[in-house]
């Protein structure tokens, strides 16, 4: 995947090592939720992912770091801005009404 752990790492301004296989973990959730969204594997798509798909994997990630030990009602609701219009630019597959 475009998306590295360094990428994730700078937006979240995290400069020490102690919670990459923690950040690493956000990452592929992220990237698991945004592929099943869209209906494709970011690796699959040609010419690779889309800018707005990367930033949504990063946002995403960077979301679920900062929001890990959170467990409000609130808190669990808020999504990073612009989010779900990054999705809506690229999707896949079937749609609910058939189309493709």
């Amino acid at each position: 995947m475009a998306i590295s752990l360094a990428d994730v790492k700078a937006e979240l301004r995290v400069t020490h090592n102690h919670e990459d296989s923690l950040i690493t973990r956000k990452l592929a959730a992220a990237q698991d939720y945004i592929e099943g969204a869209v209906g494709k594997k970011l690796d699959d798509i040609e010419g690779g992912p889309p800018a707005s798909l990367e930033e949504a994997v990063i946002k995403l990630a960077c979301h679920l770091y900062e929001f890990r030990g959170v467990a409000t009602e609130g808190a669990l609701a808020i999504i990073p801005a612009g989010f779900q219009d990054m999705l809506r630019t690229s999707r896949f597959g079937r749609f609910p009404d058939g189309e493709e």
